[in-house]
């Protein structure tokens, strides 16, 4: 986890492409939630036996470095991803939510002053 973070800002400092960093930096607003989430959608995928399967796909076969590297990316994209689109509905409820609450007020607010 340590090598991903200091990968991660050294990727970051040396990006000379603006649209890059900027992915970087979106995706980085996210890794908090996918750090709290993580342990619910591990438990979710191991409850209906999707990490077997993927196991049985990459691991039943052979067993060398590269299969387990394979499987292990394929989890962590796996995993990754779920939480990115939980998050994302998330934050689009929210935002839902407050834009509706601000029509409401911005309305509440009209009717008063017409009533003075």
């Amino acid at each position: 986890g340590l090598c991903v973070v200091i990968f991660s800002f050294s990727a970051v400092k040396d990006i000379r492409c603006g649209i890059l960093k900027n992915i970087i930096c979106k995706f980085a607003s996210y890794t908090f939630g996918v750090y709290l989430l993580h342990p619910i959608v591990n438990s979710f995928l191991e409850k209906y036996l999707i990490r077997q399967k993927i196991s049985e796909i990459f691991l039943d076969k052979y067993s060398g470095i590269y299969e387990k590297i394979m499987y292990m990316m394929c989890i962590t994209l796996l995993v990754v991803s779920i939480c990115l689109v939980i998050i994302t509905a998330i934050r689009l409820f929210y935002k839902l939510f407050f834009a509706v609450i601000q029509r409401l007020n911005k309305k509440e607010v009209s009717r008063k002053c017409t009533i003075i």
